[in-house]
C-alpha cells in the first residue's frame, strides 16, 4: 500500500484493488484523473484541523479507482494565487494534469508545476504527490512522483499497511 501525508491531508492506496481511502482537514481536494480524462475532486471526508484541539473523530472517504487512474495530492501553495479564486487553480492543475495523463509521472509534475507557477515562482510552498493505478503490475508506477519547494515536507511510504 502507499500512505501519503500532508499537512492536513491523508491517503491510503491498495495497489492491488485501486481502493483509495482518504481524510482530509482543510486541505485542497485530491484529484483523480481518469483514464478518459474526466476530473474527480475528492472533497468528502473533511474533518476539523490538526493540531489546535480537534479531538473528534476523522471523517473518512474512499473511491475504487479505474485502471490507469492518476491521483494527485498537493498543498495549497500549488494553487494559490493573489487575486484569484483557489478553484482557478485546481482547474488548471487538472487541465494540465488531463492534458498529459499518458505521459510518465516525472513529465506530468513537471508540467504541472510549471503551469501552475506565477512565471516560475511560488508565494509559498509546494508539494505535488502523484501515483498512477495499475492494476495488472499490482503496483504504482514509481510508486510515486513527488515534487516540493521551499521547507514543505511529505510524508509517503509505500510497505505501510493500513
Amino acid at each position: 500500500q502507499l500512505a501519503v501525508g500532508l499537512d492536513n491531508l491523508g491517503s491510503v492506496l491498495d495497489p492491488t484493488t485501486g481502493q483509495l481511502t482518504y481524510s482530509t482537514a482543510g486541505h485542497p481536494p485530491i484529484l483523480v484523473i481518469t483514464p478518459d480524462g474526466r476530473t474527480i475532486q475528492l472533497d468528502g471526508a473533511k474533518s476539523g484541523p490538526l493540531c489546535i484541539g480537534f479531538t473528534g473523530p476523522r471523517a473518512e472517504a474512499g473511491l475504487t479507482l479505474e485502471p490507469g487512474a492518476l491521483v494527485i495530492l498537493y498543498s495549497d501553495g500549488l494553487i494559490e494565487r493573489r487575486q484569484e479564486s483557489l478553484d482557478i487553480g485546481i482547474a488548471q492543475v487538472a487541465r494540465a494534469a488531463t492534458r498529459h495523463r499518458s505521459a510518465d509521472l516525472a513529465e506530468i509534475a513537471d508540467l504541472i508545476i510549471r503551469s501552475a507557477s506565477d512565471e516560475g515562482q511560488f508565494h509559498d510552498d509546494v508539494v505535488l504527490v502523484l501515483a498512477r493505478f495499475d492494476p495488472a503490475a499490482a503496483h504504482l508506477e514509481s510508486p510515486a512522483v513527488i515534487r516540493t519547494t521551499g521547507s514543505a515536507e511529505v510524508f509517503c511510504d509505500t510497505d505501510m499497511v493500513h
